[in-house]
């Protein structure tokens, strides 16, 4: 299910790195743009010891990205 974060709408996938008990994360953000959508897909080459820490990480990480600009509505 997706999350809403200053018109932007993003759903996080987390998931384990192989051969190893540490997680990791890819972020899909939908770009609203009238009637049609923009996607971009953020990943992370981090990995984190558990799978809660990913996902906090991850949403963490999406918003620092729309702060910042690195994803942008125009």
């Amino acid at each position: 299910m997706g999350q809403e974060y200053k018109g932007y709408v993003f759903d996080v996938l987390v998931k384990p790195v192989a051969d190893s008990n540490r997680w990791t994360f890819t972020a899909v953000v939908h770009i609203p743009q009238g009637a049609r959508d923009r996607v971009t897909e953020l990943s992370c080459t981090q990995d984190f010891a558990s799978e809660a820490e990913a996902e906090m990480e991850a949403v963490a990480f999406v918003k620092k990205s729309i702060d910042e600009g690195e994803v942008s509505l125009s």
